[in-house]
């Protein structure tokens, strides 16, 4: 069956202008998850005209888009030199790597999430801080999780190395007996007193997370902010 992919696919690649089509059979394959639904092709070439007339025996001339099924397309190698050889097989050959359709991938997104979660969970001081992580999560339209996720995206590790900062400003406060100024807080656990700065991405998780604790919304203005800080145990000397 290797042959035979392989076959099918240098088929293929030998035909002229065809990449519009692949590309665009490729694309709906990932969508869908199956070899179902259709590829809505516009004002298709001379080339793709011809490549179509010769696999479906159908004249293409006058069209201006054609709707070219997945299943048909895959259907249309049976009684050819080709028979036997599935969509996603072509495919894989066709562009030389392994397929991963929008649930496969999915599915490794929320995995490699849960796993962050329960690192998180794991190795934080304050298990309020695993419990806000794991909120966030199931909470896609919080500002929260828009915040986590984008650094996430970016870089793992920074996000990991932030929220590790998070749990060490947590633990300063509690052991102090008073408010912590914010540029201390700052200087002490970044080692960098601006380090907690307005638009920092340090203090907008600070803020996320102290928003969560408190059961208030994310603060707007900066009256808020400081009286969220303040309820947290910092003094923002700049409120």
């Amino acid at each position: 069956m290797d042959d035979l992919n392989k076959a099918c696919s240098a088929y293929l690649k030998n035909q002229e202008g065809i990449n519009r089509i692949m590309e665009g059979i490729l694309q709906r394959y990932i969508s869908v998850s199956n070899v179902g639904g259709s590829f809505k092709l516009i004002k298709p070439t001379v080339a793709e005209k011809s490549f179509l007339r010769g696999l479906f025996k159908k004249d293409f001339s006058d069209f201006k888009q054609v709707s070219i099924s997945l299943k048909k397309f895959e259907s249309a190698f049976m009684g050819t030199r080709f028979e036997g050889v599935t969509l996603p097989d072509i495919l894989e050959a066709y562009t030389g790597k392994s397929l991963e359709t929008r649930i496969e991938h999915n599915k490794v997104e929320e995995d490699m999430e849960m796993a962050f979660i329960k690192y998180v969970m794991e190795m934080t001081r304050d298990l309020r801080i695993g419990e806000w992580v794991l909120w966030s999560f199931e909470n896609k339209k919080s500002g929260s999780y828009k915040c986590i996720i984008n650094l996430y995206r970016q870089n793992i590790s920074y996000l990991k190395n932030l929220i590790a900062q998070i749990s060490d400003i947590l633990y300063l406060i509690e052991q102090s007996e008073e408010h912590v100024l914010l540029p201390v807080v700052a200087a002490l656990v970044t080692k960098d007193p601006h380090g907690l700065d307005e638009g920092t991405d340090l203090v907008k998780l600070l803020m996320y997370y102290l928003s969560y604790i408190q059961g208030t919304l994310d603060p707007k203005t900066s009256e808020e902010k400081t009286k969220l800080l303040y309820q947290g145990g910092i003094l923002d000397d700049m409120g």
